[in-house]
């Protein structure tokens, strides 16, 4: 009987964690989303299918350059950006730092994700590379990109960042939501 009671506790232990894990992410998630700083990104975006995750546009960024640290050794991982605002109210990316920065909003770059351009100069490659939708959406958003006489429109993802991560929000084409095409 001794046996038996410990494979029904080994068992509810297993339900627990197997519930308690997606339940933790997906929470951090909605916390990103109700709390983080929101930033708009421009992009361009291109129209792939992928079987295995769905539908979805694979977004391609203006290049992002910060500084902040000088003679950067690219064995630093993760290293850490802050992002502001610009004039254009778009972001751009600010500073990089070795540790967490307290004071403003950042995103956690893994060493794969930024390469040094010298004197302190960093290419960030921003995480967030694919927004998913519909499956029916992802090409109607990817031809309304194109339909002003074969020239791109202005689109952007609109991001929160929140301790480090990043969550899209929204696809914007011509300021409105992809979702409206």
């Amino acid at each position: 009987m001794n046996n038996r009671n410990l494979m029904i506790g080994l068992f509810a232990v297993a339900v627990i964690a197997q519930l308690a894990v997606p339940g933790w992410i997906l929470a951090r998630h909605e916390n990103v989303l109700r709390n983080g700083e929101t930033f708009k990104f421009r992009c361009a975006p291109v129209d792939p299918v992928d079987l295995l995750r769905g539908r979805y546009v694979a977004l391609g960024f203006r290049e992002m350059r910060a500084t902040g640290i000088p003679d950067l050794d690219h064995g630093i991982d993760p290293l850490y950006v802050s992002f502001e605002t610009g004039e254009d109210g778009f972001a751009r990316a600010a500073d990089v730092f070795p540790d967490p920065p307290t004071d403003r909003p950042y995103l956690r770059v893994g060493k794969h994700d930024w390469r040094p351009m010298g004197h302190g100069e960093v290419r960030i490659d921003l995480p967030f590379n694919r927004f998913y939708m519909d499956e029916n959406a992802a090409p109607e958003a990817e031809r309304a990109m194109r339909r002003r006489n074969g020239e791109a429109r202005e689109a952007y993802l609109e991001v929160r960042i929140m301790d480090g991560r990043a969550v899209p929000v929204e696809l914007y084409i011509d300021g409105k939501p992809a979702s409206d095409f």
